[in-house]
């Protein structure tokens, strides 16, 4: 009689034992385990229907073909109230490390991300995002409503962004295709302020938002289209909310004022420099449209800065805008003998310190409040004493 080898005995044994165990497997539970994906954890978790941000406060900036800031509007949604807000090109923003600049130029010298930062610091509110179209991208949208009927008080001779040769608009009522109507849009002449501008302007961009599809896919899938002539910091779906949200709304929509003054700060080759007057912005706001102001950061602490000259402020400027401190220019003003500085009860008494020792001011007098009317953290009142120090400090 032949015996199995050793091995094989083992082979049979192990194969038997898998059997069994298969077996009594598939009877405690004889379709769940066949019919479960053998998915990565992570991927079983995520949501069919991902969450959307719910966005109340957007920059739509048209922009020529070099990339730069022509013509602006902020959309607000508080509540059930929809509101426009001109933007205009010439404000200047604080782009730190990399200066002072207008919104026409900054906007092909650094991220989108970095203008809506600057912005919401200079003007104290709370932008959450920017949907850039350029001239060709708001006429494509235009288009898709068969243009636009406008009526001119004078004739305008104007650019067009797909055709090198100007084109005559004589004063009256004309009937103009996606392209014209944008160009038409973005016009200004020489000397007009943003809110006369906007008189063209906002119809024209009201008439292609109102006109958008309905439901947020559509909307996310016309705006997909438009390729680099439309894009946005927020994601689709956030963008194409706001959107389907407010549609219909605009035309009606209250007008709020972004009000702004010659800037003391502007060089020479900027002479039409703006600034925002953060005192007057915080009231309009305050009273109509709250939910838009910008919300308490302890990273990022506002100073406004006031003095007699603008090399004072700039001084200030160079010496405080680091780390969580950001400059805002809260323009001229008298000075007093001695220097000043306010601040909410939420600034540390270790920051207040540290901008006594940069400003070379031991004995600056300091004010605590629960609010300042500009609706920054804090607000610097420069005086006589400061000039007097820093003149001291240069002779040595």
């Amino acid at each position: 009689m032949h015996r199995l080898p050793n091995f094989l005995k083992w082979l049979v044994g192990s194969l038997l034992a898998i059997a069994i165990l298969t077996g009594l497997m598939l009877l405690q539970n004889p379709k769940s385990n066949r019919d479960k994906l053998n998915l990565l954890a992570p991927l079983n978790q995520i949501s069919a229907t991902p969450e959307t941000k719910e966005v109340q406060t957007l920059l739509v900036e048209i922009t020529d073909n070099k990339q730069q800031f022509v013509v602006g509007a902020l959309l607000i949604r508080d509540g059930q109230k929809s509101m426009i807000a001109a933007v205009d090109p010439n404000v200047v923003v604080d782009l730190r490390l990399f200066g002072l600049r207008d919104l026409h130029s900054a906007t092909n010298q650094v991220s989108t991300g970095q203008i809506v930062d600057a912005l919401n610091v200079a003007s104290g509110l709370d932008i959450e995002g920017v949907l850039n179209l350029t001239q060709i991208g708001l006429g494509a949208l235009l288009d898709d409503i068969g243009g636009l009927t406008v009526q001119t008080p004078i004739s305008v001779t104007l650019a067009q962004a797909s055709d090198d040769s100007p084109k005559l608009l004589r004063a009256g009522k004309h009937k103009l295709d996606g392209a014209t109507a944008a160009a038409y849009a973005v016009f200004r002449r020489p000397g007009e302020s943003v809110i006369e501008q906007s008189k063209r302007f906002r119809p024209v961009l009201t008439a292609a938002l109102d006109s958008l599809p309905r439901q947020q896919q559509a909307i996310n899938a016309r705006l997909n289209s438009l390729g680099q002539s439309g894009s946005t910091n927020l994601t689709d779906l956030d963008i194409a909310g706001f959107l389907a949200q407010t549609r219909g709304t605009w035309e009606t929509a209250d007008t709020l004022i972004l009000a702004t003054e010659p800037s003391q700060l502007r060089a020479k080759a900027k002479p039409n420099w703006l600034w925002l007057n953060t005192s007057s912005i915080y009231s309009t706001f305050l009273s109509d449209a709250p939910g838009a102001l910008w919300s308490s950061d302890s990273n990022r602490l506002r100073v406004t800065v006031s003095s007699r000259t603008a090399s004072e402020r700039l001084i200030v400027r160079k010496l405080l805008s680091r780390g969580t401190i950001y400059f805002v220019d809260g323009g001229s003003t008298a000075p007093a003998l001695n220097s000043r500085l306010i601040v909410t009860e939420t600034v540390p008494k270790s920051l207040v310190s540290e901008i006594k020792k940069d400003l070379s001011l031991p004995n600056l007098e300091v004010q605590v409040v629960s609010q300042i009317s500009t609706g920054t953290d804090m607000q610097l009142d420069l005086g006589e004493d400061f000039n007097k120090n820093q003149n001291q400090e240069s002779n040595q």
